[in-house]
């Protein structure tokens, strides 16, 4: 498990990791490990939330996305 939380768009704890591509089909059920504990989970799809992607292209497709942090556009490396 690389990350999870509570997701208010679902209702429920959701989570973000990898698994063996023997079982990566949607669906799955698989156990991970968190927190010293296991906890049963099931494989879904990329971005269960938007799938089409379509709250990014809302405007026409000219959203664009923050520059990853500590970077700022144009190059170079954001200052302190």
């Amino acid at each position: 498990m690389k990350s999870g939380g509570w997701s208010e768009a679902f209702g429920k704890q959701i989570g973000l990791g990898y698994v063996r591509p023997d079982l990566a089909a949607l669906g799955t059920r698989v156990q991970v490990r968190m927190l010293r504990q296991s906890w049963e989970a099931a494989v879904i799809e990329d971005r269960p939330h938007d799938p089409a992607i379509a709250r990014i292209r809302a405007d026409g497709g000219a959203a664009r996305l923050a520059p990853p942090v500590g970077r700022r556009e144009g190059g170079g490396a954001a200052p302190a």
